[in-house]
């Protein structure tokens, strides 16, 4: 199975003002119990953070397996 090739649109596109091209970068670093999520929204011409979150996905994991189940057995809010 051949993987995607997807062109880069932003050839020869000059990028000269701000608001005009973004970026979205997300890293996952490995700790010992998990792993931080970093996302951060960068403005392509001045190369301006516009916004960031930090997710600990050891935590979200934790309040999932805790959540009360319903009578049909699967926990609140899943399909």
């Amino acid at each position: 199975m051949r993987e995607a090739v997807y062109p880069y649109l932003l050839r020869g596109l000059s990028i000269g003002r701000t608001n005009f091209v973004w970026a979205l970068e997300i890293t996952s670093v490995p700790r010992a119990k998990g792993f931080v999520d970093l996302g951060v929204l960068l403005d392509w011409a001045n190369r301006k953070v516009l916004a960031h979150r930090i997710n600990l996905v050891v935590d979200w994991i934790a309040r999932r397996r805790s959540r009360p189940k319903s009578p049909s057995g699967k926990a609140d809010g899943t399909l």
